[in-house]
């Protein structure tokens, strides 16, 4: 989706050795999307996919639609409930490796 060649994307793991001079936690990290910004603002889920929909052209519509007021908590709540099931939620749209923990990662959330 980012036809422009906007966006960086990194994989969580390998978000510390890039240096950015911004410390996300680690377990922050796990939970969320961010998004590091040229100016070192972080924004996290929902502000996360808002900031990045306005680079993107397909996401657009759906980044300015967020802009309403009251609609960036609405989607805070909806991006919180895909997080927490996006495991169960892959499985429909043929997400397997990228989107599967490892096994010390599973242990844990078992517990």
């Amino acid at each position: 989706m980012d036809w422009f060649n906007k966006v960086e994307f990194v994989p969580s793991k390998n978000f510390h050795q890039l240096r950015l001079g911004v410390h996300i936690d680690d377990n922050d990290l796990n939970q969320a999307i961010h998004c590091v910004t040229p100016n070192k603002d972080v924004f996290r889920g929902a502000r996360a996919i808002r900031f990045l929909g306005l680079r993107m052209p397909i996401l657009i519509p759906l980044s300015l639609l967020m802009w309403f007021p009251g609609m960036i908590i609405i989607s805070d709540r909806i991006y919180k409930l895909i997080s927490r099931n996006r495991y169960f939620l892959s499985r429909f749209v043929g997400c397997k490796d990228n989107c599967s923990l490892g096994f010390s990662e599973k242990k844990k959330s078992d517990n």
